[in-house]
């Protein structure tokens, strides 16, 4: 059998703090078809029979369904355990990737970015298929 990274950690009840993270990229600094790329590449990763089912579904979820993500998909709320702050940094990653934000202030956007380095360190390993450049 082929030994494969264990990028799981993070996704259960007990501990979604990856799932939440993925969910937070979502819509702010990753596409909806680089959050369902995500999971795509998390299934070539691990061993298949260690995939939680949900996971199967959003790959299976189109951008309208987003709205039942919780209740009907995963089953319970992600925590992400990310601050205030560190979620404005995610902000700046959107700003730097996109251009343009509505919910926060540019500054704001990328002054958090800049004393969160580890958010860019954390996206950047969660997202090792999303070419950076900034």
């Amino acid at each position: 059998m082929e030994n494969k990274q264990n990028y799981l950690r993070g996704f259960s009840r007990d501990d979604s703090s990856l799932l939440g993270f993925i969910i937070w990229c979502e819509g702010i600094a990753i596409t909806f078809n680089e959050f369902k790329e995500y999971f795509l590449f998390l299934i070539k990763e691990n061993n298949i029979n260690e995939i939680p089912d949900f996971i199967w579904d959003i790959i299976d979820m189109e951008e309208n369904e987003k709205i039942h993500l919780y209740k009907r998909i995963i089953g319970f709320v992600p925590d992400s355990k990310l601050t205030e702050f560190e979620i404005s940094a995610i902000y700046g990653i959107g700003l730097k990737r996109f251009g343009s934000l509505f919910d926060i202030s540019k500054k704001k956007a990328l002054d958090a970015l800049e004393q969160n380095p580890h958010i860019l360190e954390r996206f950047k390993k969660t997202f090792p298929f999303i070419k950076l450049d900034f």
